[in-house]
């Protein structure tokens, strides 16, 4: 899956009156990244792509109000219930590694404990375990590199006390690079392996 977008909006429905219509604001989502989306109606449509944006709706038939941004206390005055609810930002950590090779680098193999107490202090988690590579080599050695680097992470995990069950594996191989090179270029930032955890 390439450069994958996660976008969050509220949708604030009016109990009090009809008349008062639909509020939609796009906000960040946990990683801190902005998507965008489309708010439409029988009579036109408006892009949202900016954080905090907001439309309202007033009806059906109507075309949805030019955008305008929200502040941040207005946000939490009206959304604030529904923002407490969001679950805790995920935690994030790059692994990096010896090129062409599964082997992580001296630096990463000291975060493997630092990660295993972070997963131990959530009650409830799921764990993402995401390879990558750089551009060196064919795509589909790269497919198959960033699984074998993913699948090693894994299971130093699992050797730390980390529950199987609750990791995810998968590979990006060189389609998501951090810094977009040309074909055949060496890159350690891009030779990485992401640990993703979520309450």
């Amino acid at each position: 899956m390439r450069n994958l977008i996660f976008l969050i909006f509220m949708l604030a429905l009016s109990t009090a009156c009809a008349s008062k219509g639909t509020t939609v604001v796009l906000i960040d989502d946990p990683d801190g990244n902005v998507g965008k989306t489309v708010v439409t109606t029988n009579n036109g449509e408006q892009i949202l792509t900016r954080r905090n944006q907001s439309t309202r709706v007033m009806a059906a038939d109507e075309a949805p109000g030019h955008p305008e941004l929200m502040s941040e206390h207005e946000i939490g005055k009206r959304f604030g219930a529904a923002l407490q609810a969001q679950p805790d930002k995920p935690a994030h950590f790059l692994l990096y590694f010896v090129s062409g090779t599964t082997e992580l680098d001296e630096n990463s193999r000291l975060l493997l404990q630092h990660i295993k107490d972070r997963i131990s202090s959530y009650p409830l988690v799921d764990i993402r375990i995401i390879g990558h590579t750089d551009t060196v080599g064919s795509a589909e050695s790269n497919a198959e590199l960033a699984l074998d680097r993913a699948k090693g992470v894994a299971r130093e995990l699992i050797a730390v006390g980390v529950d199987k069950n609750l990791l995810r594996v998968d590979s990006h191989g060189e389609g998501n690079p951090v810094i977009p090179t040309e074909d055949n270029v060496e890159e350690p930032r891009n030779r990485r392996v992401e640990v993703v955890i979520r309450r």
